[in-house]
């Protein structure tokens, strides 16, 4: 598709055939989720959640941005403050999560 054209005065503009492709692509490029939660090194003092069924990286890159990042943490936080506070986690899942956490916690 090329490069776009970088105009003196600083404006962007693009040629015939990047205007074709991206007016035909507009649909798909618009419905693309803007904000996407991507995984990151795990902060230096946790533990990985992904042991726990149903824990992927998203999620435990949720749980780390929340400030959840050992066993303790999700045991102080509870069942009901993880699902309000972690998006797509469930109610299942919290109980699952916090389950490990006692059991990680004897």
């Amino acid at each position: 598709m090329g490069e776009p054209i970088k105009l003196p005065d600083g404006r962007i503009a693009y040629g015939r055939a990047q205007a074709a492709w991206m007016t035909e692509h507009r649909e798909e490029l618009a419905s693309e989720p803007a904000n996407l939660v991507t995984p990151t090194l795990p902060p230096a003092e946790s533990v990985s959640f992904q042991s726990v069924r149903g824990i992927g990286p998203q999620i435990e890159a949720a749980l780390y941005n929340e400030g959840i990042l050992t066993w303790e943490d999700v045991l102080m936080a509870g069942v009901v403050e993880l699902d309000r506070r972690i998006s797509g986690l469930g109610m299942s899942r919290a109980r699952t999560l916090f389950d490990m956490a006692q059991r990680e916690a004897e």
